[in-house]
């Protein structure tokens, strides 16, 4: 019986805890209409692309995720549709700097791409990530 009381007492504490770790990561889904530059957009001149994004992420107190993903943008100069993906995850250190792995991939109708990836420790200035180490950054246009 002791035994039995101490296994219930366990579980209890269990749940308790997952219920508690669960309350801390904030997961949510929208869209949110925006514009970006994107830097291989018109053949290599650059534009501006515009449209309607769904973001999906998940906070956590340390740990972040974020999905965007848009199916057309246009180019304000030229009207050629555009297709994003992004994808961040970020590991907050204590020192304000991140532990980051992000990836766009922007993708006309005609199947030319722009890629970037960042892969290592960056600290955030605004809205762009600034790696500490430029070898983590990788960037082209196909």
């Amino acid at each position: 019986m002791k035994t039995l009381k101490n296994l219930l007492g366990m579980m209890t504490i269990i749940c308790l805890m997952s219920s508690m770790a669960i309350a801390q990561k904030i997961t949510d889904k929208y869209e949110l209409e925006m514009s970006l530059y994107c830097t291989c957009a018109n053949d290599g001149k650059g534009e501006v692309l515009s449209g309607i994004f769904e973001v999906h992420q998940a906070l956590g107190p340390v740990v972040q995720h974020y999905t965007i993903k848009a199916k057309e943008l246009i180019g304000e100069e030229t009207g050629n549709k555009y297709k994003i993906i992004r994808v961040i995850n970020i590991k907050w250190n204590d020192d304000g700097t991140a532990e980051i792995v992000l990836h766009i991939r922007n993708i006309t109708k005609n199947g030319k791409l722009t890629h970037l990836q960042l892969v290592g420790t960056a600290v955030k200035d605004g809205l762009n990530w600034i790696p500490l180490d430029p070898e983590s950054l990788t960037f082209y246009c196909r």
